[in-house]
């Protein structure tokens, strides 16, 4: 894995900002909105690091299945979000091969299901 520079994330987060300035969340409140704008931020830097390549080849799988890049950034950001949660909640660092095996499951049918079970309640 190469090594980032301050510039690097700071075009990757200039990126997030400019693409959701175009397509804002308005039903997000301040909090919220740093929270997924901070979630796009990690997709897109594993993305440009290829690190994990499962990211980049579930995200081609997403695009050719039918979803916008947008819609499958956060279908991946799901699965960050919720290792994420895992991993705060049991204090433990990042299990890659859970990652990469919940990544690999990823469809655009479950993505789509999450969505219709967050918006149901």
């Amino acid at each position: 894995m190469r090594t980032r520079t301050t510039t690097d994330v700071t075009s990757i987060r200039d990126a997030v900002v400019k693409e959701h300035a175009k397509n804002p969340h308005p039903g997000l409140d301040r909090e919220h909105l740093r929270a997924h704008l901070l979630i796009h931020e990690m997709v897109e830097k594993q993305l440009a690091e290829n690190d994990p390549p499962e990211v980049g080849r579930v995200l081609h799988r997403l695009l050719a299945n039918g979803l916008s890049r947008h819609e499958a950034v956060h279908a991946i950001g799901t699965v960050v979000a919720r290792e994420a949660l895992a991993m705060l909640r049991q204090g433990r660092e990042l299990d890659k091969e859970v990652y990469v095996r919940e990544l690999q499951e990823l469809t655009v049918e479950s993505y789509r299901q999450s969505v219709a079970d967050n918006e149901a309640l």
